[in-house]
């Protein structure tokens, strides 16, 4: 099958929002299917009309299309085995992105702003609440303590900080139960998930006291860096 939907930007991309250079075809694939599921599910539906499974076929034109960039990726001629959108560990190709991206450019331009916006936040050693970054990213459901879409952004942004060994710049994205007192405020159960995921946060610290010692480094490291 030919790739419809899924484009040539959308697939650059996938590309530039992986953390590190090297990279494999379902690093990618599980890329556009969470940030363009449209594009990807319509693509799913023309791969029925090809014989075999619909995703094999799917994924596979993926990595046709990644095969052809080579001002994008270079194919690096060997596989190795990760988890498929089945949960299923297969085998796929490897990629190395041929130019290294800046310090905010392996991020969406979505993420990208509310990135800026979180450092601006961080530099004037304050917290954001979460409806300034749900407008960033279009979101307009009210309730934001539930919204993965948010939720999924937010760790994105983090742990691709993480990566570059800068603190977890989502903790400064905070929500305010009704009535609660300012010190209350601090990030939502995602954000610790998150910094617990990276290694960040070991796993029998109490969250209030992580809270508050890594949202002094985010203000502390931005306040003394640039990008």
């Amino acid at each position: 099958m030919r790739l419809g939907t899924i484009t040539d930007p959308i697939l650059e991309e996938a590309v530039r929002a992986q953390p590190s250079d090297e990279f494999d075809t379902h690093d990618v694939i599980f890329w556009i299917s969470r940030n363009h599921p449209r594009p990807y599910a319509q693509d799913l539906y023309l791969a029925l009309q090809d014989e075999g499974d619909p995703f094999v076929n799917l994924h596979t034109a993926i990595g046709r299309r990644l095969a052809c960039r080579a001002s994008l990726v270079r194919q690096q001629r060997t596989k190795r085995t990760s988890p498929n959108v089945r949960g299923e560990t297969t085998a796929c190709e490897v990629w190395r992105r041929v130019a290294r991206v800046g310090a905010s450019g392996g991020l969406s331009p979505r993420l990208s702003r509310v990135r800026d916006l979180l450092i601006s936040t961080a530099r004037q050693r304050s917290v954001v609440h979460y409806r300034p970054v749900a407008d960033i990213l279009g979101i307009v459901t009210e309730r934001l303590d539930h919204c993965a879409e948010l939720a999924q952004a937010l760790d994105d942004i983090s742990t691709f900080e993480h990566q570059r060994g800068r603190p977890l710049l989502s903790v400064v994205v905070v929500h305010k139960a009704e009535g609660q007192h300012e010190a209350a405020m601090q990030p939502g159960g995602g954000f610790f998930k998150m910094a617990k995921r990276n290694g960040v946060q070991p796993p029998d610290m109490d969250d209030e006291a992580f809270f508050i010692g890594e949202l002094k480094r985010a203000h502390d490291y931005w306040a003394a860096h640039g990008e």
